[in-house]
């Protein structure tokens, strides 16, 4: 565990770097498909609908930062509770969100 602390503080691993997707072929072609779409429909725009447009996309990057956090951080919980339980056995009556 030490080993992976010192990974993260040092930026060896970083998540937010989305390293582990890049060989994701769906996920890499759906963003390609994203960004094709999003440059189409851009040229089609007028000045306001491009201004429109952008903080649309400022909107909806932020939501999904957020979302991905939240994400991460109830998953690592998870994580967390599972390891607990393999090593101090299950204590009945908790939640997965507790």
């Amino acid at each position: 565990m030490r080993r992976t602390i010192e990974d993260l503080i040092n930026g060896k691993i970083a998540p937010c770097e989305m390293k582990h997707l890049r060989g994701n072929e769906k996920y890499m072609a759906a963003l390609q498909r994203v960004a094709e779409l999003g440059e189409k429909m851009f040229g089609l725009m007028d000045d306001e609908g491009k201004a429109l447009y952008e903080d649309y996309t400022d909107a909806h990057a932020d939501a999904t930062a957020e979302r991905d956090l939240e994400n991460f951080a109830y998953g690592f919980g998870l994580c967390a509770r599972l390891i607990m339980e393999a090593v101090g056995g299950d204590k009945k009556g908790s939640s997965p969100t507790s």
